[in-house]
């Protein structure tokens, strides 16, 4: 799709992707979000061709079936916001898990890069920041993994 007007609106579950750096991270992300029928990726402040070889491949083709578009995190916040879509952002320094809260309606989950994180707009404007509970050393997951846990809580959820 060639704008954010084309994504459906009405309950859609959405992938926010922004600065991802790592090109089998994106195609991951979009193979995960294949499997969970997110309604489009969104692909915010671009660190990597989306159409990049690499991409294509990690993405086994799902990039030719899940719709995308590409445009700055403030066009993707003001449009989020403009839709009444809620907006959940996720971050180590969340005191809400994953899990507690509801994806029954519309919602937007954010990932930022693995080095940067979620930028300040976004953790700013989010209405929910979430946490995955993590037991070991490590103070985050991989962020293709972490994406793929949300979007299955989403389908788990909605009972789909």
């Amino acid at each position: 799709i060639s704008s954010l007007e084309e994504i459906k609106t009405k309950k859609p579950c959405l992938l926010v992707v922004e600065g991802i750096e790592k090109p089998g991270n994106l195609g991951s992300m979009l193979r995960s979000g294949d499997a969970a029928g997110i309604d489009a990726l969104i692909v915010c402040d671009e660190q990597v061709d989306l159409f990049s070889p690499n991409v294509v491949r990690a993405s086994m083709g799902t990039l030719f079936s899940v719709p995308c578009v590409k445009v700055s995190s403030q066009k993707a916040l003001s449009w989020l916001k403009q839709e009444g879509i809620t907006l959940v952002a996720t971050t180590p320094a969340a005191k809400e898990n994953y899990t507690s809260i509801s994806y029954q309606e519309g919602v937007a989950i954010a990932m930022g890069s693995e080095k940067e994180g979620l930028s300040h707009a976004f953790l700013k404007e989010a209405d929910s920041q979430v946490v995955i509970p993590m037991k070991g050393l490590a103070d985050s997951l991989n962020v293709s993994s972490a994406a793929t846990l949300l979007l299955f809580e989403v389908v788990r959820q909605r009972g789909a």
